[in-house]
């Protein structure tokens, strides 16, 4: 974790949204721009147990009761958004208590009351849509079909504006607007929307059904104020790819005050990778320090931090953490020092660089180097982190309009966990719901976390000074002795040494 960033005086870089300038939709409580459908928590977590998506787990596997059923209709189309629907043990034919008011801004009462409805138009269109096909139209009782993976995105706890990908949202609107889909659209849906895509070949490929119109809407509008017109308190906004001063990003000069902890902790030497610009103090997010006020660092399935899940379940990982040590009854101890180094590497294990954590991991820590790096136009298409659905989160809260174009997916390995870490988030968080990504090694960065335990030892005994020696001679001599990436080319079909100078030349450098 890195602090934010400090002018010459001793003063933070803060950025501020403000509503009205910087996003234009609010969350309860006046809380800001929430990118979910769905906005009360009891109706969401009643839509996921509806789902059925996650029958292993302890909560959300519960199927809900008729009268369950029937409150969360009561709640989608109750008139007061105010209104607090109980869901949980009861007589399972009498209608279940309402527990009270939530506090709610006059004006914001008529936002949640149309995506609560849209979402009741989707789940009474969908019981008739299974009566008319002769399939079992009581949801609460039979599988959600076809539309199982989106009533528990529309339920997890995450933002629902990754349910459209950014050059998903031409074909989206053109559906909304009575077209057909085109082999064309029907391809950048699987690549940018595959959840919708799978319910558009569902219901004939070329147009979704009348009762999900509604909800593709505000999933639509959704999307678009998730990923842009945002900016901050500098003299009207922020533009896109220039500084705070509005001067086109390029590396910060040596000295300058913005680069002061990173020059101490990072090293990413690879061109243009360079600082470009700070690092923000996000006030209405963050403590100074750069913390966050909520719990949006938190692990997607423990609801605690990274370092406390480490804390107790690694060995030695933290001073006096882990449930195991060489000697019964002991603790695992290690020095006080830093919580190691965060790596950036490709699918083929390059590693870009690194930085040193001295708070324990969280989103921050991509964050910080893909903002402060990376210009937006730079940007990788796609990031694969374990946490990705919290990073995702953290990112688009903050920049949005930077990380418009940017898929969020959980690598393969943290997404398949089962037991006290699987992941809650929705599908489209995994790379498995994208075909495309089929090929792709999401486990790079493991093999590059195999490789550098073999010297953690080396790391804790280090001062920083030597740690910053030390580890980038490791991962340079690591990037060296790396097989070239078409190695595996050199081996197909025939043998690289009957291959011609122009067969050689077409399929390595055309």
């Amino acid at each position: 974790m890195l602090h934010p960033s400090r002018f010459e005086n001793g003063d933070l870089l803060a950025k501020r949204s403000i509503s009205g300038s910087d996003y234009c939709g609010a969350g309860l409580e006046g809380g800001g721009l929430k990118r979910k459908l769905l906005l009360q928590p009891e109706l969401r977590e009643a839509i996921a147990r509806l789902s059925q998506q996650r029958p292993k787990d302890e909560t959300l596997g519960q199927r809900l009761s008729e009268a369950e059923y029937g409150a969360l209709l009561d709640g989608l189309a109750h008139e007061d958004p105010r209104i607090v629907k109980r869901f949980g043990m009861g007589d399972a034919e009498a209608p279940l208590p309402e527990d009270g008011r939530r506090r709610l801004l006059s004006e914001q009462r008529t936002m949640v009351l149309d995506r609560n409805m849209a979402v009741f138009e989707l789940l009474t269109g969908i019981q008739g849509d299974f009566e008319r096909r002769g399939m079992n139209p009581n949801l609460w009782q039979s599988w959600c079909g076809d539309w199982t993976e989106l009533l528990y995105s529309l339920g997890a706890h995450d933002g629902d504006e990754d349910l459209i990908g950014a050059s998903a949202l031409h074909v989206v609107r053109r559906l909304l607007l009575g077209g057909e889909a085109s082999l064309e659209d029907r391809r950048e849906l699987a690549r940018s929307a595959p959840i919708l895509r799978r319910i558009l070949d569902a219901y004939g490929g070329l147009t979704f059904p009348a009762f999900f119109m509604r909800t593709l809407h505000m999933l639509y509008l959704l999307t678009l104020l998730a990923r842009g017109a945002t900016g901050f308190e500098a003299e009207g906004q922020e533009r896109l790819g220039r500084d705070e001063e509005g001067i086109e990003l390029h590396p910060l000069p040596e000295g300058h005050s913005f680069r002061a902890e990173q020059d101490a902790l990072a090293r990413y030497d690879f061109p243009g990778w360079e600082q470009q610009r700070g690092l923000p103090h996000f006030s209405s997010f963050e403590h100074p320090d750069g913390r966050s006020r909520s719990s949006e660092e938190f692990k997607c399935a423990t609801g605690r931090t990274v370092t406390e899940w480490d804390a107790e379940h690694v060995a030695g990982l933290v001073k006096g953490g882990g449930k195991l040590s060489g000697k019964k009854g002991s603790m695992a101890k290690r020095p006080n020092r830093s919580r190691g180094a965060f790596v950036f590497c490709c699918p083929h294990r390059v590693i870009y660089g690194f930085h040193v954590m001295l708070r324990g991991e969280s989103p921050r820590d991509p964050f910080t180097v893909l903002y402060t790096r990376l210009r937006r136009d730079d940007l990788p298409e796609v990031v694969i982190y374990d946490n990705a659905c919290a990073l995702r989160n953290y990112c688009m809260r903050r920049a949005p309009a930077h990380f418009a174009n940017v898929r969020f997916l959980v690598d393969r390995f943290h997404y398949a966990k089962a037991g006290a870490e699987v992941h809650k988030c929705g599908p489209s968080n995994s790379v498995d719901s994208y075909d495309w990504l089929e090929w792709v090694n999401t486990s790079a960065v493991e093999s590059v976390n195999s490789y550098l335990k073999g010297f953690r030892s080396l790391g804790w005994y280090s001062g920083l000074e030597s740690f910053m020696v030390i580890l980038p001679l490791l991962l340079g001599g690591y990037n060296a002795a790396l097989r070239r990436v078409d190695d595996a080319k050199l081996c197909v079909a025939i043998l690289v040494t009957c291959w011609t100078v122009g067969v050689r030349v077409g399929l390595l450098r055309g």
